[in-house]
């Protein structure tokens, strides 16, 4: 009732999950931050289980919540977590989108900054923004904080490349750590790069974004998406991308460890 809970949306495919030990982490370090009790092992029979009697592509969401308790806000000692699963059909491919930035702000809180808890109220109100008939492809929302830097789109982490370097945004006081942006840091982007620096986890404000040489976006379900353009609150173009080689190569690496994200 009080979004005291965490979720994972995990793409399946071939019957596996290709990204489940990072989703498993962060599941877990988010239950520890929510101080909810969640036994690996349980999760883990619960979601093999589950995949033998579902299709074998698609996408799987992994549900936990803190457990039935009394009326008001305190948590019971004796409460044991839900954990629910539920699978969805693969959604349709996206290659390239339009950004908008929201107006709605992501408030600073280092306390949930990062893990993907049930309580997702700002993203709700920032998707009540954005208009999908004006006959321009906005397909997702740009997030900033109180202090107008950048910190996600509405369901994906996001990438820019800036004077030959990869960036993307600190998330230490707020925004979700995404399990493929996590996968991208530890191994995809090293690749793509050959040994130079790969990524910079750093404040990006919106005229570095706007200025970027390539932006990408990013999931667990749907890998890598080219942003072709930014506009601003009122749907005023900022900036626009036609060519995007360096999104490109990250891609092609990303396909050859992960081929489910093959475009």
């Amino acid at each position: 009732m009080y979004g005291h809970g965490l979720f994972e949306t995990m793409r399946l495919a071939s019957g596996d999950i290709p990204l489940i030990n990072y989703h498993l982490d962060r599941l877990l370090t988010g239950a520890r931050k929510l101080t909810i009790p969640l036994d690996a092992g349980i999760v883990d029979d619960y979601i093999s289980g589950f995949l033998a009697d579902c299709n074998e592509n698609g996408v799987v969401k992994l549900t936990v919540t803190a457990g039935a308790g009394q009326r008001g806000y305190r948590p019971s000692n004796t409460q044991r977590a839900n954990i629910i699963l539920q699978w969805f059909a693969e959604l349709d491919p996206v290659a390239e989108i339009r950004l908008q930035v929201c107006a709605h702000r992501l408030p600073e809180n280092p306390a949930l900054a990062g893990i993907k808890h049930l309580n997702r109220l700002d993203q709700v109100l920032a998707s009540l923004e954005l208009e999908y008939e004006r006959g321009i492809s906005i397909r997702d929302g740009l997030l900033l904080d109180a202090k107008g830097n950048v910190i996600e789109a509405l369901s994906s982490n996001i990438f820019c490349l800036v004077q030959g370097r990869w960036l993307t945004p600190d998330l230490a006081c707020s925004g979700v750590a995404g399990v493929m942006r996590q996968f991208l840091i530890d191994e995809v982007i090293p690749a793509a790069r050959s040994g130079s620096a790969p990524v910079d986890v750093t404040r990006i404000e919106l005229t570095t974004l706007a200025s970027a040489d390539e932006i990408f976006i990013c999931n667990a379900v749907r890998g890598i998406t080219v942003v072709r353009a930014l506009n601003d609150e009122n749907g005023v173009e900022l900036a626009a991308w036609t060519e995007t080689p360096a999104t490109g190569g990250v891609s092609r690496h990303l396909e050859n460890r992960l081929p489910c994200f093959r475009a």
